[in-house]
Formats: structure tokens, sequence, C-alpha cells
């Protein structure tokens, strides 16, 4: 049987790459090696095929997002290994989640002839993250900030675009206690989950219970404040420590009146 021609072996090869990429819910395409798209899945980052052909990042996306993915794509074609990155971006107006990689491709020599893009949405899982009551904040395996819920910005002080992208030691390594980092540091060593009670001292000042899960992309972490149960908890061992004194108290006098009342019986007897 001879090849099919170069054309159809194209058509078949885009179809393939059009199933997978919506079987995974992943965006894609193939930008040459000036970074133009050559060739685009339906939509990529809010933007459709038609508009993204032959343009570069800069001619279609907004400055924010055309920087991000020009540094991505940038990195893979100048080093030839395949980069990653998770990052907020908007789009349409709407702030999204996603996971960026890039590949190169290799040309017939030693130099990548372009990359190959992708972009997972991962909004639903962040949205979920957002809609808990604790407090959750995710780093990847670099300790590189990926995730701030609004709680954690309440609870630090501290706003989603401060700390998205830098390093958690570098921003709070002085302010955390020791206990804490070596959970967090364990978790992220043997991706084991952790769940631990924890007080934070000033400038946090607050009781939490945590949980710290582990994967491949990092550590997810969440985080409830328990101050008031540990105040209540404080409270009710003061008032054990308070009704054993008086017991004691009481069993004492209660000897003594015993022993004084015994010491008249026998007298009496006698």
């Amino acid at each position: 049987m001879s090849n099919p021609p170069p054309d159809v072996l194209s058509e078949r090869f885009h179809a393939l790459v059009e199933f997978l990429v919506d079987a995974s819910n992943t965006e894609g395409g193939f930008v040459d090696a000036d970074l133009t798209y050559r060739w685009t899945t339906d939509t990529l980052l809010g933007a459709s095929a038609d508009t993204l052909r032959g343009q570069s990042n800069d001619e279609v996306f907004t400055a924010d997002t055309a920087e991000v993915v020009t540094e991505l794509q940038q990195q893979a074609l100048t080093t030839g290994e395949r980069v990653e990155r998770t990052v907020n971006l908007v789009h349409s107006g709407t702030p999204a989640r996603y996971r960026l990689v890039a590949s190169p491709a290799p040309a017939s020599g030693d130099a990548p002839s372009g990359v190959i893009f992708a972009a997972v949405d991962l909004s639903d899982q962040f949205q979920y993250m957002e809609r808990t009551t604790d407090a959750v904040f995710t780093v990847d395996s670099n300790w590189t900030i990926t995730f701030w819920s609004e709680q954690m910005a309440d609870r630090t002080d501290m706003t989603v675009e401060e700390v998205i992208g830098e390093n958690y030691w570098d921003l709070f390594g002085d302010l955390i206690p020791a206990v804490l980092e070596e959970r967090y540091r364990r978790a992220m060593q043997t991706g084991e989950s952790q769940e631990f009670e924890v007080y934070l001292p000033a400038p946090f000042d607050y009781w939490a219970e945590a949980r710290v899960f582990a994967d491949a992309s990092g550590l997810s972490i969440y985080s409830r404040d328990i101050s008031l149960r540990k105040q209540r908890e404080h409270q009710l061992e003061t008032q054990r420590d308070a009704f054993r004194i008086l017991n004691q108290l009481l069993r004492h006098d209660i000897r003594n009146d015993l022993q004084v009342a015994m010491g008249y019986l026998t007298l009496f007897a006698d």
C-alpha cells in the first residue's frame, strides 16, 4: 500500500490532535521559530483559530497574557526542553486558571523548528477551592505559589497579585514556625498527606487545623482557623483544674471534720 499524500496525512494528524485535546479539556497549537502561530485548536486562551493563525502572541492576546505565553514558548525554544507553568489569566473579561506547557518540536537539524504549546483549563478545580470555607493555597514542586484563595489573602493581608508566582519561603519563611515548615517539606519530599494542628504566632496569631496534600505538581494546603475552639478547650481545661482543686480542698476539709467527729465519738463511747 502506498503512503498517503502529505496533505492527507496532515489532515489526519490534525484530526487526531483535535480529538485528543478535546477529550482532555486541552487547548493547543504550534508556533514556528518566530513564535508565529501556524496551527491551533478551535480556540486557545479565548482566541479563535482564525484570529491566531499567522499572528504572534502580542498581536492577539492582552499584554499580560502575551508576556506569560511568549516567555514560556521562548524558554522552550531556547533551552530545547519542555517547560510548564500554572498561571492566572484573564480573557474575555473572565479570570481563569491554566497549566501552560511548551515543548520544542525538533527539526531535521539540531535547532528546534518551533514549539508545541498546550493550555489546560484548571478553572473548575480552583473554583472548588474558592468555594470551600477553608483558606487554601497551592505551590508547585519549586515552592512557587500557584493559587491563593481569598481566605488566605484575608488572613495574611497579602493579595493574589502579590503572591502568585513568588517563592513561598521567600515571602513567609521568617514567619513560619519550624514545626510547620518541617511538615510542609516532609509532605513535598515523601508525597504523604499531613494533618495536624499548629499555632501561628504574630503577625498571624491564630490556631490552624491544617491538611496538606501532595501530588506530582506540588502541594495543596487547606487550613481552618480553630482559635475559638482552642479558646473553649482552654476554658474547659481551666474549669477542670479549678474543680480538681476544689475537690481536693473539700475532701481535705471533710476528712478533717470526720476525724474530729470520730474523736468525739470515741470519747463519748468511753
